[in-house]
């Protein structure tokens, strides 16, 4: 019989590749349905400038709508870490890098409110 898969938790992280073979990594925004767009990145900006200051909001944001090969499905954001680097000064002002760590969680199909099945013939 068919036994079926959930995918319970995924992580995702693209190779740095040398400058030359370097692909355009995925943009987050595209992932997002059209009209959360604008909300989730003023709400990545927040939050890191916020964490930039020392004052970590952690805000989380739920129900967002996300566009997977499945279909469209709910989840909620959360940024649990937030890192600053400094660089080189490029003209005599310091450049400031920061890398934050967004978390999907609670992911449910849109239309059922169910747990994610893994799609058959996926590997």
């Amino acid at each position: 019989g068919d036994l079926g898969f959930t995918v319970k938790s995924a992580t995702f992280e693209f190779a740095e590749l040398p400058s030359g073979k370097q692909q355009r990594l995925a943009n987050l925004k595209e992932w997002l349905d059209p009209r959360w767009r604008n909300e989730i990145q003023n709400w990545i900006e927040e939050e890191v400038n916020s964490a930039f200051h020392g004052r970590q909001k952690s805000r989380q944001v739920e129900g967002v709508e996300v566009l997977t090969p499945g279909g469209a499905m709910l989840g909620d954001f959360c940024i649990s870490e937030v890192q600053n680097m400094a660089h080189p000064e490029v003209e005599g002002d310091e450049m400031w890098q920061c890398e934050a760590e967004i978390q999907i969680q609670h992911f449910k199909n849109l239309l059922q409110g169910t747990d994610v099945p893994f799609p058959r013939g996926a590997s």
